[in-house]
């Protein structure tokens, strides 16, 4: 019989499933397991103590967004319109994406609250965005991008997501390989 107990799940599984090579990660995705994910882990960590010394609070937001918000934000004719999103219709015959960046997702969040929020906005987050561009040495398509957005006002018509420069960077210095306990 090829099938059997799974420890994970404790439910019948096909051995045939495990060899496959269609149940790898999509190209450009990877699976991040222990042993690796501390790693993560700590470059988050040390990026939220840094954004947190300086006030700045977490958000978090969907990772699905409306196709139209990012082909308004950053112009149909754009590269990442074009040629970088990973865009479909859902279920519903809504077209949809996985972000690809977070300004407009940011503006579309100030846009929706501006009566209940209180100004300037001191907001960081560690997002994961998704580019639907030709996988290189140390790129992928699914990739987390800590930045902070310090300048959002009442009256504003833009949201301006900052980054660190790289002599403020919460990461600058570190060696990943020589975290604490490793």
């Amino acid at each position: 019989d090829v099938r059997k107990l799974s420890p994970w799940y404790l439910a019948p599984v096909d051995e045939r499933i495990l060899t496959m090579n269609k149940y790898e990660a999509l190209r450009g995705m990877e699976d991040i397991l222990p042993g690796e994910i501390e790693k993560w882990q700590w470059v988050e960590e040390k990026a939220r103590i840094f954004f947190e010394s300086r006030g700045f609070k977490e958000i978090r937001t969907p990772i699905l967004e409306y196709t139209e918000l990012f082909s308004r934000a950053v112009g149909e004719s754009s590269d990442i319109v074009n040629k970088e999103m990973f865009s479909f219709e859902d279920r519903g015959g809504r077209n949809v994406v996985l972000r690809p960046e977070m300004t407009p997702t940011l503006a579309r969040m100030v846009a929706a609250r501006r009566k209940s929020l209180k100004f300037p906005l001191r907001w960081y987050s560690i997002p994961n965005i998704f580019r639907y561009e030709r996988p290189q040495r140390g790129r992928t398509r699914q990739l987390r991008a800590a930045g902070q957005s310090g300048s959002v006002h009442p009256g504003t018509r833009s949201v301006h997501q900052h980054r660190p420069s790289p002599e403020q960077h919460p990461l600058r210095g570190l060696e990943l390989d020589r975290r604490p306990g490793a």
